[in-house]
């Protein structure tokens, strides 16, 4: 926690179950607090694309979802006949 405010950051991204003190300390330190937390790969391709908006970087955001899908997709096609 040391670090960061040494970084005196203009945002924090922090997950969700960050505890409640410390997410409003970090809040004292005036950077905006972005809450995060996906709970399976789609929901990091949801929270990609959100910072890739927040960021104005749509488009490099799109493209590291997209790379995530194909490389998902790829690792199923290997994996396809493979017993579980």
């Amino acid at each position: 926690m040391e670090k960061i405010i040494l970084l005196n950051p203009d945002y924090i991204l922090i997950n969700v179950d960050l505890t409640k003190d410390r997410s409003d300390y970090l809040e004292t330190l005036g950077a905006k607090i972005i809450k995060v937390s996906p709970k399976d790969i789609e929901g990091l391709c949801v929270n990609i694309e959100e910072l890739g908006e927040l960021f104005h970087k749509e488009k490099e955001a799109s493209l590291v979802v997209k790379d995530i899908k194909t490389r998902i997709e790829s690792l199923n096609v290997k994996t396809k006949n493979r017993p579980k």
